[in-house]
């Protein structure tokens, strides 16, 4: 074991030099050159064992990876390949429909021209839709969940599969009960993970591996096999070993396997064209090809193949599950990746609850001592010294949870320290610092371990006494809070000698990794302990309670010195005319003054403005936060992008909200010389990047964008209404460009803006003409061969292009605004035609009627099912999966309550197809659901898709719910259906979706049959 006495590069005093998985810089700078191996990454070659295609939009294969000559059956040359050489009608027509809607999030089985079997998977490339297919029957054999170190296999049957699913899930709720608000709980969380994953994933060492707050990891649970002697349980990996773009990618994806590591990978090959330089980033395929150096670096470890799952806890990156294999290759295929997708997701939520528990109590700790200080000041019974109490309870506090040795509260000149602080003027020289590094990287505070290291000159003492230092506030003027740590002598134990970086020999094309993994402990002296994840969280909590306490202080005494009465006067003055110009809800200008400021401008004249620009923007993804937590939680979202804004301008730029979610930049004072447009892009791309990033409001987290129109006009012909028209058919563009982008008006958009309108307004006529009509498709009771029920489904009858079926113009509909008026636009056509055919005599079980995220969510949606003349017993809401995937908000939930109380039975559609099948079923507790067909089309030609389909009816059985088969296209699957013991079935074998008289007549040949 070695041993380095020196400050060690890969800690907190020698972060990685680049972004984060927020895309903010939070560094410290390098002490000297290091080489990332990341940029050697091939970007355009896969694993051996699958195969990649790539698409462009106009559905025309861009490139192929070499080995796809084993998909095509012969009759075309490699060079001329379509993508009907390669896949069967029934996978090209999904695939095209894919393109058409841009949506790379495909899971299917298909049959290659050739014959072989196949897995496809969608990912999004920087060129258009990249497919992965997967031959199936290989590396899907899912191992047991028996204890630790047991023999235990399971075969591949779907019984056995659900028993060992159901089984995990069990472990793993058993591990959630055990959890409690401390940090050794995670430890031994992590233990019992690794135990339930280590016998699943069949792998000889299963790991997790813990990332701290400069991304190095270390391992804090580990399992292995016997033969396997060396243990990296408690060691740790510099940051570089997982670089910031694998981590974003280990994020995205979820799953990352190498099933061996020996085995060439496959180069893509380009379809020839003139003048293109061929690359692509292939970065989101689960099967991408590996670098040579971290081939090496596998090589060093005696890893043969590997597979890395992500753990995601409250929306960030929080570590690894690290699966290696030794001496031989292991595969994995389509079946256990979903299993462990399905395990992660429920491990993850797990973790997030642990920390929200912890982070909760220590919270509240600091609160209650804080509120109760505030209390009194408030009430007149506290003294002006309230403040020095609150900063001495607030440091007893911090020593105690973060092991502080110090505080400063740093108010423009003013300096109040405690305990073990920096002298007044080394905390002037910090705050000065972090102010200026926090405006320059777009952040809102600073946490460090080795303040030194960013450049930062102090004198010795000082450097001691602020080694670590954590910051809250300070933006433009605003006071601020910093809490230090003295540095410390600490040790770290490595796996290998982390100094031996990455490095390129003589003569080589290639980096080469470290060659030991053996312990390895440095020395640390010149920097503090790290500081954990509750620093930031304590710190802000401090900060807010101080400000307001601040503020008390101030005014007590400001007000001892200025008459009431007067003040009074001033105040209601002042506000009837701010009032007359801005916005009640933001603060923000308005209209008023938007006009007021250009008037201003005009009337200075040419030699002061000579140009100006009006950014018109509407927030992305704003209308789900109103529909489904409330308007409340809107409206302070958006006081909080109005604060966003102002901080993201300039000085003299006005900001202004022309009501609902729509703003407006109006940005002058630019003489003759000086360029306007370069100017607008970067304040736009500063908006967008601000707004864009996850905002916590009142215990929710929000996610939205900003998309923005631009217009610029010289100030001769300055008039708002034209700038506002342009800037809002450019904001339009924007919107379809898919948001969160930046557009400038030009002539040519004028036209385009046009049709797309048009296309919408052709949508809106047919709802208030009532071009749309339901057809319903009937429903079969697989037992008796009856109807029972009927999926009620949308057309449009469009005067010059005919029935329209609905993937024609949902899309239109919900970009616009329009889906929850759709759906209710049904629900009442299904209401009027079951209330016609009883009136006829006729009775039907059930009628299923889709409904969207945007109804489900909307606190419309009870009042108008109260209403309904249908029998609660008869109408069904059918939910698609994936609305599981935005997460099920507190309304959400509340309304699948109150449908279950109301009698009104949820189902959910397109089961199965998701990686979030089994937590959907779990969180939407369904009365049924529908097994999408893309499962069962398949099972007939495959027995892997047989063996998932059956374990898919398995879940719901024994969830005892309904199951649906849809899909069914002949009597093969007719005869599935029965063999499953599924409950009803659909599809183009039984019937075609009819209009409404033809599903009566149906019903009456039915009804006759049973009376005679």
């Amino acid at each position: 074991m070695a041993q380095q006495l020196s400050q060690h590069p890969a800690t907190a005093a020698h972060r990685d030099a680049e972004s984060d998985l927020t895309g903010a810089r939070r560094e410290a700078p390098r002490d000297r050159l290091e080489m990332s191996t990341e940029h050697l990454e091939r970007p355009d070659a896969i694993q051996a064992g699958v195969y990649v295609l790539v698409l462009e939009r106009d559905g025309r294969l861009l490139a192929w990876s070499a080995n796809c000559n084993e998909l095509a059956a012969g009759q075309a040359s490699a060079g001329a390949w379509a993508l009907a050489d390669l896949l069967d009608r029934p996978s090209r027509r999904r695939v095209e429909e894919a393109l058409m809607l841009e949506d790379a999030n495909l899971g299917f089985h298909c049959q290659a021209s050739s014959g072989i079997s196949l897995w496809v998977s969608g990912f999004a490339t920087d060129r258009g839709l990249g497919l992965l297919l997967e031959p199936t029957g290989t590396g899907d054999v899912v191992e047991g969940a028996g204890e630790r170190g047991g023999e235990e296999r399971l075969p591949q049957r779907s019984t056995d599969n659900e028993r060992l699913l159901f089984k995990v899930m069990e472990r793993i709720k058993v591990l959630q009960n055990s959890i409690h608000p401390l940090d050794q709980a995670i430890d031994a969380f992590a233990t019992g993970v690794v135990d339930i994953l280590h016998t699943i994933a069949g792998y000889s060492r299963t790991m997790i591996y813990r990332f701290d707050d400069d991304w190095n990891g270390t391992v804090i649970a580990e399992a292995r096999q016997p033969q396997v002697s060396t243990s990296y349980l408690g060691l740790s990996f510099p940051s570089t070993d997982i670089g910031p773009k694998a981590r974003a990618v280990f994020q995205r994806i979820g799953v990352r396997p190498v099933n061996d590591i020996e085995a060439p990978g496959v180069e893509l090959i380009y379809r020839e064209r003139e003048g293109s330089a061929h690359s692509l980033s292939l970065a989101d395929c689960y099967f991408r090809d590996v670098a040579q150096c971290h081939r090496q670096y596998f090589r060093n470890m005696g890893v043969r193949s590997s597979l890395i799952i992500a753990l995601v806890a409250n929306g960030r990156m929080w570590g690894l599950i690290a699966c290696h294999n030794e001496g031989e290759p292991r595969q994995i295929g389509p079946i256990k990746r979903a299993v462990l997708n399905g395990v992660a997701d429920i491990i993850s939520i797990a973790l997030s609850r642990v920390i929200d528990r912890h982070e909760s109590a220590t919270v509240q700790k600091l609160q209650s001592t804080l509120n109760s200080l505030l209390s009194d000041k408030v009430e007149g019974i506290g003294s002006i010294n309230t403040f020095g109490q609150a900063l001495n309870a607030i440091m007893g506090l911090c020593r105690e949870l973060l092991c502080c040795t110090g505080l400063a509260w740093v108010d423009g000149d003013e300096v109040t320290v405690r305990a073990n602080a920096p002298s007044e003027a080394g905390v002037l020289t910090i705050a000065a610092f972090v102010r200026s590094w926090c405006a320059e990287h777009g952040r809102e505070n600073l946490s460090t371990g080795a303040l030194t290291a960013y450049g930062l000159e102090l004198d010795a003492e000082d450097a001691t006494r602020a080694a670590g230092v954590v910051s809250s506030g300070g933006r433009g003027s605003n006071p601020m809070l910093l809490l230090f740590k003295a540095a410390a002598r600490f040790d770290v134990t490595w796996a290998g000698d982390p100094d031996q970086r990455v490095k390129a020999p003589d003569g080589c094309t290639w980096l080469h990794p470290r060659l030991s993994f053996e312990q390895y402990v440095s020395e640390h002296r010149n920097q503090s302990l790290p500081w954990d994840a509750m620093s930031g969280i304590l710190s802000r909590t401090a900060y807010t309670s101080l400000s307001q306490l601040h503020w008390l202080k101030r005014s007590e005494a400001d007000s001892r010195a200025i008459e009431k009465a007067r003040v009074e006067a001033l105040l209601a003055k002042e506000e009837m005319a701010h009032a007359a110009m801005h916005d009640a809800l933001t603060g923000l200008g308005n209209r008023r003054l938007l006009d007021s400021r250009i008037n201003k401008l005009q009337l200075l004249g040419r030699r002061y403005c000579a140009r100006v620009g009006v950014l018109l923007l509407d927030l992305d993804r704003f209308k789900a936060v109103n529909d489904t937590k409330g308007h409340d939680v809107g409206d302070l979202l958006l006081k909080r992008v109005a604060a966003i804004l102002n901080d993201s301008v300039r000085g003299h730029d006005l900001v202004c909200r022309l009501g609902g979610d729509e703003f407006v930049v109006l940005v002058g004072g630019f003489k003759e010389e000086e360029r306007l447009h370069p100017v607008l892009e970067r304040l736009s791309d500063r908006i967008i990047a601000n707004i864009s990033e996850p905002q916590h409001i009142d215990e929710h987290i929000c996610h939205v964008g900003t998309s923005i129109g631009v217009s610029v006009k010289e100030i001769e012909a300055v008039n708002l209404v034209d700038m506002l028209r342009e800037a809002d058919i450019a904001l339009y563009e924007s919107k379809h460009q898919g948001g969160s982008c930046c557009t400038f008006h030009t002539s040519q958009l004028d036209s385009t803006i046009t049709q797309a309108v048009q296309l919408v307004d052709e949508l809106r006529r047919s709802m208030a003409e009532e071009q749309l009509e339901m057809h319903y498709q009937p429903q079969f009771d697989v037992a008796s061969g009856r109807i029972v029920g009927a999926e009620c489904l949308m057309r449009w009858r469009h005067p010059s292009h005919g029935l329209l079926r609905p993937d024609s113009f949902l899309a239109i509909a919900q970009k616009n605004g329009l889906m929850r008026e759709l759906d209710i636009m049904g629900i009442r056509s299904v209401e009027r035609q079951y209330l016609r055919w009883c009136e006829s005599g006729l009775s039907i079980e059930r009628l299923s009627v889709n409904i969207s995220a945007e109804l489900i969510g909307h606190p419309s949606l009870l009042a108008l099912l109260a209403e309904l003349r249908i029998p609660r017993e008869v109408l069904r809401l059918e939910l698609l999966e994936t609305i599981y995937l935005d997460g099920l908000n507190d309304t959400i939930k509340s309304t699948l309550t109150a449908l279950r109380e109301m009698g009104i039975l949820v189902e959910l559609d397109d089961f199965g197809t998701g990686r979030s099948s089994i937590l959907s079923l779990v969180a939407t507790r369904p009365a049924a659901l529908k097994i999408d067909k893309d499962l069962v089309i398949p099972a007939l030609s495959s027995d892997e898709a047989r063996q998932l389909l059956q374990l898919v009816v398995l879940m719901g059985q024994s969830s005892n719910v309904e199951v649906t088969l849809e899909g069914v296209e002949n009597e093969g699957h007719i005869a599935l259906a029965r063999e499953l013991g599924c409950d009803t079935m659909q599809g183009y074998a039984l019937s075609h979706p009819l209009k409404a008289g033809a599903f009566e007549a149906l019903l009456k040949e039915q009804q006759s049959r049973s009376e005679g």
